[in-house]
């Protein structure tokens, strides 16, 4: 029993020395940062210019995606990080779980969001587009796929262990059996590997439409749609890239585990990894402030930041109908004070039959 006892103690002192209260403040600060940007995101995408609109559907997910993490899943394995104690078992599972479910759901997500504008690429001919019942549908799809990818282990096969930095739990990568092998490769791979492959394609596909002649018909509306379209894509696509950044070195040394049988890494080691995983909450809002216009004038507006008046002018209608109105009056008086002098349209016609007639008829205007 007393050799139990300093065995605790002895972990408890190591949690510190180790610096697993630095790991603890990192994530306090992702946990801050990840809360008022995707708050802020959904206050945005609240507002009444981004409602109806089927990717911001979808951004609002992942929007909530992130909130449920960091309100329901990252604050278990701090409050035990702090406290120098590791998670029980039904913390463990718990901790494991939502962690799995929503990064699975996120990059499910994102999937859908490329799909959208290579949908509406596709259709740039007519005004379709998909419709609420459907984005609903793929909302709770990516959603019941997360679910459904980290189910396994809560029916035995595999189970829910502490992570390598011994902070939080994730699925037994290192287990020896091969019930626990396939389970971990088939996670890594329709979990991380087959959407990535999807957004490959559909990516693909868009640069196919793109770079194909524009159908004969109203082409001014084809190519305003496709640059709509375009706006999407580039931004989708840095969320893609931002997302696969931050979790291909968790992966990939959750597939090292998986073929040695072991951890190769020490767990201060395996803190960065992890860390890397865990700050994606953080990046979607950033992301949309610098690749969507209409997002980031939404977001000043909210936070009652003045704007440029040429930003102003270009983004509102008001703003260009007065100024089209004010120039239209300038013109006008312009063209009235012009007309008290009476100019000669031979003057202005070239030589020929015609400024021969006017001459003739003496015409002045």
């Amino acid at each position: 029993m007393q050799q139990a006892s300093n065995q605790s103690g002895q972990e408890e002192f190591l949690w510190h020395k180790d610096g697993y209260l630095a790991y603890g403040t990192v994530m306090f600060c992702i946990l801050t940062i990840g809360f008022v940007g995707n708050g802020l995101t959904l206050v945005v995408l609240y507002q009444r210019e981004h409602r109806n609109r089927g990717v911001n559907s979808l951004m609002l997910n992942l929007a909530l995606a992130d909130i449920f993490i960091v309100a329901l899943g990252y604050p278990i394995a701090i409050q035990a990080n702090l406290r120098g104690i590791s998670l029980d078992r039904s913390r463990c599972i718990w901790s494991a779980f939502v962690n799995g479910t929503v990064g699975i759901a996120s990059i499910a997500t994102l999937t859908e969001m490329v799909f959208v504008p290579y949908y509406g690429l596709k259709q740039v001919n007519s005004d379709a587009r998909l419709s609420m019942g459907q984005i609903a549908c793929m909302t709770a799809g990516a959603w019941f796929y997360g679910c459904l990818c980290m189910a396994p282990p809560l029916l035995g096969w595999n189970r829910f262990v502490l992570a390598a930095s011994k902070v939080s739990c994730c699925p037994d990568w290192a287990g020896r059996s091969a019930s626990d092998t396939a389970y971990s490769l088939l996670l890594v791979v329709f979990g991380f590997f087959l959407p990535l492959t999807v957004m490959v394609l559909y990516y693909y596909k868009i640069y196919s439409l793109v770079h194909q002649a524009v159908v004969p018909g109203n082409i001014a509306v084809q190519m305003r749609r496709r640059y709509s379209k375009l706006k999407i894509v580039r931004m989708t696509a840095l969320s893609v890239v931002v997302f696969v950044l931050s979790w291909s070195p968790y992966c990939l040394v959750s597939l090292v585990a998986v073929f040695t049988g072991k951890h190769v890494i020490t767990s201060g080691e395996a803190e960065i990894p992890e860390l890397l995983a865990k700050a994606s909450v953080i990046y979607n809002p950033i992301v949309y402030t610098i690749k969507n216009r209409r997002f980031r004038t939404t977001l000043l507006r909210i936070l009652n930041v003045r704007r440029n008046r040429n930003q102003e002018h270009s983004l509102t209608y008001p703003s260009r109908s007065r100024d089209i109105f004010q120039n239209g009056v300038r013109r006008y008086d312009n063209t009235k004070r012009k007309s008290q002098n009476p100019i000669h349209i031979i003057k202005l016609i070239p030589r020929g039959p015609l400024a021969e007639r006017v001459e003739q008829n003496n015409i002045t205007v």
